[in-house]
């Protein structure tokens, strides 16, 4: 064998076996990375799903138990080149103020930041609840970032998704809940179960809102608030679903 074919191969295996180590242990398959492409919606297969129409208008903002919030996990993902997605970090600051820690991060980062919380339950079950937010191409890194940590393991108590992009990856047991917002003429699309998802999903169309497109849908401060309030509570210990 020539000296330069050899060395090819053995760097060839050598990355090969990163690839390998860098899987973490109980993953069942393989998910696919986002793709910044729009596709038509993909028809619901579980029938945890429900569809509203609008936003919830009466949203309370809960004060933070005594002491403080204890424990928990909340990841915020923003979208492209961290450039259209500014309503997250506004997001996270809403969280911050009310004492929440959060990591905000661009989407692209979403499997390190699995594999961290994962390991990090696994020592300490008080990263949890989990929750993931996302926006754009954030909003897709969510979900199957969710789907990554549960086939790991470890429970996603709740993901909330503004206005995916690319076609929504089925959600599997484990998940307990999300909550979607988008616009189907636009980018967005309904988020579905498999037959094994026995979670809650809300998708909520925003067709009707004339001033809300996929750039500022994540700067909405109703829907914002509505996500912090609903975060809150279950940080709080409460089992308030949404809507």
């Amino acid at each position: 064998m020539k000296p330069r074919r050899a060395a090819a191969l053995a760097l060839a295996a050598f990355v090969l076996g990163l690839v390998a180590a860098a899987v973490p242990a109980g993953a069942e398959e393989s998910i696919p990375v986002p793709s910044p492409r729009p596709a038509h919606a993909p028809k619901a297969t579980s029938k945890s799903g429900t569809k509203t129409t609008t936003p919830n208008l009466s949203v309370t903002i809960p004060k933070p138990p005594p002491g403080g919030y204890k424990g928990g996990t909340v990841i915020i993902l923003r979208g492209l080149h961290n450039v259209w997605s500014r309503g997250m970090d506004a997001l996270a600051k809403k969280f911050e103020k009310q004492g929440v820690p959060v990591t905000l991060a661009n989407h692209s980062h979403w499997q390190f930041l699995a594999n961290d919380t994962i390991a990090k339950y696994k020592k300490d079950k008080n990263a949890a609840p989990i929750i993931i937010i996302g926006h754009s191409l954030g909003g897709d890194a969510a979900l199957v970032m969710s789907n990554w940590m549960v086939h790991n393991g470890v429970p996603v108590r709740l993901v909330v998704v503004f206005d995916a992009v690319s076609q929504t990856h089925p959600l599997d047991a484990g998940i307990a809940e999300v909550l979607n917002f988008y616009k189907p003429k636009g980018y967005g699309q309904e988020v579905v179960g498999n037959s094994r998802f026995n979670g809650k999903i809300v998708n909520v169309d925003l067709t009707t809102r004339k001033d809300v497109d996929h750039l500022n849908i994540d700067e909405d401060q109703q829907l914002q608030d509505e996500v912090l309030a609903l975060s809150l509570n279950i940080l709080k210990g409460q089992k308030t679903a949404s809507r």
